[in-house]
């Protein structure tokens, strides 16, 4: 569970919590007049976010069929069923 802390304490303590968010893996959620404003948290922690959220996933291959057969078969291969649209 993250710890809050105000933006006056956080300038008071500023080591210390450096040193918990480094080293001791705590994040901190700093608030700024009352209301959330900034969250500390250690570079691993941010690398594993950012690879879980930010980055985008890797997608299987799509192949699109007019012909597919039964289209709910495509989940089962990991397929995206696509119409062709036709512009008249």
């Amino acid at each position: 569970m993250p710890k809050t802390i105000g933006l006056q304490a956080l300038r008071r303590r500023l080591s210390q919590v450096m040193g918990e968010v480094a080293y001791g893996k705590e994040i901190y959620i700093v608030k700024s007049y009352g209301h959330p404003a900034a969250v500390l948290l250690s570079v691993d922690e941010y690398q594993r976010l950012y690879t879980m959220i930010l980055e985008p996933a890797e997608r299987p291959a799509r192949i699109i069929s007019p012909r597919l057969a039964d289209p709910t078969q495509a989940k089962d291969f990991e397929l995206e069923v696509i119409p062709e649209t036709t512009d008249a």
